[in-house]
């Protein structure tokens, strides 16, 4: 009897853990977004593909007919169509009649058989959802603006002019949207449960779950009446508890419904706290800016560590929940133009958004290299199925050039083969598609990590640099997954410029290496710089028989798989570098390795005190901006030890601002905290003083 009684309770327990959602229902729902999607694809209605009524307009009935191409040539799981209601507008955000599906775009009759064909193939159908607010010209609108006051509470007024608000009749109205919307009143209760009402409708449908647009604006309007930021912080927890309200309901009433939050740029404090409340995904802006911009400047291990980090402050309290991480959104600008179309950082974009943990989404037209930050709001900006625009008006002149679906599709090389790959890697993959996350020290330039599944480990490598890039790790005979650029040598992974790799390794461990052995064939004035043990050090270098410089290095427990070395000596007070390379640590038996390094750079390490007007704090990112007088310029990592920052650049460099970022923006411009004035260099020495700002 208690085998028995035990039984019954591992059998529940593994139920418990398929299921999808809390239920107060007796069946147990086992096929959800959250469990089974791993490839998503957002469409927008309009411009996607039209049917055969040929109206230069795409439509529901379009993404039918396209069912087929999207499960077998890109693995999707679920597809997510931009608001389908009722509504003026092309881009379908000022909604007319949430209850409504357009009748431009097919009805409810072509909805209700794309649901139909897209559960049959084991697709997934969720809806942009847009709550916050209704157009202007909503017919409960145009009676509130009367003075009806029936549905004058359904909306939010106010009797004076404040940030945000617009005139209609004697008073003005919020929106945090623009004047062509209005902010609906969630302080009345017939608003929530009119809404839940239509929810629960499309649900019955057949819908497999929402994103809230704007999510974080549900109670914009709190905000906007107060510089008060603790106020601020009440408006936004109201509607975390908004949401928490909503996602409980609809959940109460179909137990696989997926709630997916849209929040724009809010902080990852607000994500972690909507995620604690029970949501099972988020669009994750951060994660959708970081991919792009690690490989535009070639900081790899700092986007996988930032993402880790984010990841372990969103499910801090929620571990059944799942990442969603896009590289182009509706709001953003497409990855081509973040990446200026060059077709390998594109591709490394791709890998890395493909093989971390989470649901992968697409952006319509991603996977074509479709460019310019407006597909959402142009028609001129449609899907390109063939040669000729199934839906054109005027081709941007880029997109006219982009070759078409049938096109690329019989093209290897091409950027739609490449999402063919990575999709089918990782939608039929149980490692890449369940696996649990850890981020391994490689490379700087490196995005590097594993993924770990019912005993099997994937060692993932994608280089962020256009340079060729050697990294070491405990391989102990690897299988091969997938390679692109990349060749193996033992512990060795050599990867070309943006060369991927992904490996199933075994019993992986860094090898307990007691010292090394340092040899060096250079200038005999130089010394080595070493920094990998935490306490960066300038070490004196010995002359061996040989004619090598050397040195040997004591490292006893600390148990690493690489060193990195800078070769240099002081000149005009900075220190020219002939060499930076990261070192494998390899055990050979003797617990030694050797090293050799040639002369084959011209880097230059500077070295700038912090004074005390120096406005770093704790946290904070230190980026070095650093441009030739004729040439555009980039952000560069640095370091900070003792008073010091510290960081390596080529000799050319004419021009250094020293910009400091907060740890959870993303590295551009817009967001920096403090920048230095700017620093002239000369042949590789300072010669402006620096004053901080």
């Amino acid at each position: 009897m208690k085998r028995l009684l035990l039984a019954m309770l591992g059998l529940s327990f593994l139920l418990g853990l398929s299921s999808c959602g809390n239920s107060n229902k007796k069946e147990i729902v086992e096929k959800c977004i959250l469990n089974n999607s791993r490839i998503g694809y957002e469409i927008n209605v309009n411009s996607f593909a039209d049917s055969n009524d040929k109206d230069n307009l795409g439509d529901i009935d379009g993404i039918t007919e396209k069912l087929d191409y999207l499960k077998n040539t890109l693995n999707v799981d679920v597809i997510m169509l931009s608001p389908i209601n009722e509504s003026n507008s092309h881009h379908g955000y000022d909604i007319l009649e949430l209850s409504k599906i357009k009748a431009s775009l097919g009805g409810s009759r072509a909805y209700k058989k794309l649901l139909k064909e897209a559960h049959k193939r084991d697709m997934y159908v969720m809806l942009d959802l847009v709550i916050n607010n209704t157009s202007t010209m909503h017919p409960l609108f145009l009676e509130a603006k009367k003075g009806n006051k029936k549905y004058i509470d359904y909306y939010r007024f106010t009797d004076t002019n404040k940030p945000n608000t617009y005139p209609v009749a004697d008073k003005f109205y919020y929106s945090a949207l623009g004047s062509e919307t209005a902010d609906l009143n969630y302080d009345n209760p017939k608003v929530y449960e009119e809404i839940l009402d239509i929810l629960k409708k499309y649900l019955d449908l057949g819908t497999d779950g929402f994103r809230i647009n704007d999510a974080e604006k549900l109670y914009a309007y709190d905000e906007l009446d107060t510089k008060d930021s603790s106020q601020a912080s009440i408006a936004k927890a109201r509607g975390l508890a908004l949401i928490n309200k909503l996602n409980h309901d609809l959940k109460l009433y179909s137990p696989n419904t997926f709630i997916m939050l849209d929040t724009g740029g809010s902080s990852i404090s607000y994500n972690a706290s909507a995620y604690s409340k029970g949501v099972d995904t988020i669009y994750d802006s951060f994660t959708t800016s970081s991919i792009a911009e690690g490989v535009r400047l070639s900081s790899g291990q700092e986007l996988i560590y930032a993402f880790y980090d984010r990841q372990n402050r969103y499910f801090s309290n929620n571990q059944s929940n799942i990442s969603s991480i896009a590289l182009s959104s509706k709001k953003d600008i497409k990855l081509t133009d973040k990446l200026d179309n060059d077709l390998n950082k594109i591709k490394a974009s791709i890998a890395i958004s493909m093989l971390l943990p989470g649901l992968s989404w697409i952006y319509q037209g991603d996977e074509l290299g479709i460019s310019n930050s407006s597909i959402l709001n142009k028609e001129e900006y449609p899907y390109k199925w063939g040669d000729e625009y199934q839906i054109s008006s005027a081709p941007h002149e880029y997109n006219d050039s982009i070759a078409s679906v049938n096109t690329q599709l019989n093209d290897k090389a091409s950027l739609l083969s490449f999402y063919k790959d990575m999709t089918r890697l990782k939608g039929n993959n149980l490692v890449l598609r369940y696996g649990n996350f850890k981020p391994v020290k490689l490379n700087h330039e490196v995005a590097s990590f594993t993924r770990s599944y019912r005993g099997k480990t994937y060692l993932i490598a994608i280089n962020t640099s256009s340079d060729s890039n050697s990294v070491y790790y405990g391989l102990n005979n690897p299988k091969e997954i997938y390679s692109l650029g990349s060749t193996i040598n033992g512990s060795e992974i050599k990867l070309s410029g943006y060369g991927i790799s992904v490996l199933e390794v075994k019993n992986v461990k860094a090898p307990d290496v007691e010292k090394i052995i340092f040899h060096y064939k250079g200038n005999k004035d130089y010394m080595l710089y070493e920094w990998s043990t935490g306490t960066p050090r300038w070490i004196k270098l010995e002359e061996d028989e040989d004619g090598y410089m050397s040195c040997e290095i004591n490292i006893t427990g600390l148990n690493l798989s690489e060193f990195e070395f800078l070769i240099g000596k002081k000149v005009n007070g900075v220190i020219e570098s002939s060499g930076k390379k990261k070192i494998p640590i390899e055990d050979n038996g003797n617990k030694v390795c050797h090293v050799f390094i040639n002369e084959d750079t011209n880097l230059v390490s500077y070295e700038i005190p912090i004074d005390t007007t120096f406005p770093y704090k704790p946290g904070q990112i230190i980026k070095i901006f650093a441009w030739k007088t004729t040439e555009d310029g980039s952000f560069y990592n640095t370091i900070i030890d003792n008073g010091i920052i510290r960081f390596g650049l080529n000799k050319e460099i004419d021009n250094i601002n020293i910009v400091i970022f907060d740890s959870s923006s993303p590295i551009d411009w817009s967001h920096t905290a403090h920048v230095s004035n700017d620093i002239i260099v000369n042949n590789g020495e300072l010669v402006t003083d620096i004053i901080w700002r």
